[in-house]
């Protein structure tokens, strides 16, 4: 199979089972592209899913263009891209032209409470393995907890947070490193 279709097949399945957005579509793609496909590594996949976060738009839908780009370029992230909107497209059809009157089915309201209890435990599990994975000193672990504070007690725009942690650790790396690295 080509590269491009079998990226485009593992987006869109990702598309297709990832509820609530680019943050429970993490575990989903690192079980894909990392263990189960071999396409990308763990650092790979976080890295992009960081950068995807610090650039407008969706980031479910920057997280796969991104690693679509690592893997093979412009039209790997294409297929990525498209796999990844597609399930989202139908999907979206499919329940506009239902939902008129299903909105009021007690059965349909229970279940989507489900749904959303559920896609809350899998945003609490992608955080974890975050945490787990990125924060490796006590440097990194004050800027995650200042960060979440900031967000949590004020109105701070997010990308303030996200150029204030870079600055942050841009200079304590440099001062812990005696300042001796330039640029």
């Amino acid at each position: 199979m080509k590269m491009w279709l079998r990226l485009y097949m593992i987006f869109f399945k990702i598309g297709l089972v990832t509820i609530g957005g680019g943050y429970t579509m993490l575990p989903i793609i690192e079980r894909e592209l990392v263990v189960r496909h071999r396409l990308a590594g763990h650092d790979a996949v976080l890295d992009s899913f960081a950068m995807a976060q610090s650039i407008p738009g969706i980031v479910a839908v920057n997280t796969a263009t991104l690693l679509g780009y690592r893997i093979g370029k412009t039209s790997k992230a294409i297929a990525c891209f498209l796999g990844v909107i597609t399930p989202s497209i139908i999907i979206i059809s499919l329940i506009a032209l239902a939902y008129g009157g299903a909105s009021r089915i007690p059965w349909i309201e229970k279940a989507l409470q489900g749904v959303r209890v559920a896609v809350l435990a899998l945003l609490m599990v992608t955080v974890w393995r975050l945490l787990r994975r990125t924060v490796r000193d006590w440097f990194q672990a004050a800027v995650a907890g200042g960060a979440f504070l900031a967000l949590l007690l004020f109105p701070v725009s997010p990308i303030a947070v996200i150029v204030g942690g870079g600055a942050a650790s841009v200079c304590y790396y440099r001062w812990r490193e005696g300042g001796s690295h330039a640029g």
